[in-house]
């Protein structure tokens, strides 16, 4: 089994497969949930299409599913999922990115000091008032 297939569950390639031409036809489906307007003639909608060029990014545009809900673990149903290029994906997915990032400095943060040793604070110090390297 698969890190992905653990993640999202076995057959999940088929079933973002059916989702990505089938209902998003091979479009992002994004009607401005992702905080940005989609000026298009078509329903509002955004106008990149999956593995061809896109005018926001440099490459191809690969459509990518969005979870709408929380569930854990993830779940297959269409109504919870959207197919979404990756600006879009991006923004639509920002706060909880940035929560993420946030804890992960912390556990960072925290890791380091508790593996590097206690420095004494920064200032003009003589050497009498360093205390000798003592080896034991």
């Amino acid at each position: 089994m698969t890190p992905r297939e653990k993640s999202y569950g076995t057959g999940w390639r088929n079933f973002t497969t059916t989702l990505r031409y089938g209902r998003a036809q091979a479009r992002c489906e994004c009607d401005g949930r992702c905080g940005r307007r989609h000026p298009t003639l078509l329903r509002q909608r955004c106008n990149n299409h999956h593995n061809r060029p896109s005018k926001e990014m440099r490459g191809l545009v690969k459509l990518q599913a969005a979870h709408l809900c929380k569930c854990d673990p993830l779940c297959q149903d269409p109504a919870h999922v959207l197919m979404l290029c990756q600006p879009c994906h991006l923004r639509f997915d920002m706060k909880e990115n940035l929560q993420k990032r946030a804890i992960k400095r912390i556990l960072r943060q925290q890791e380091k000091s508790a593996i590097a040793p206690e420095t004494p604070p920064k200032g003009n110090y003589s050497r009498e008032s360093i205390p000798p390297v003592t080896s034991t």
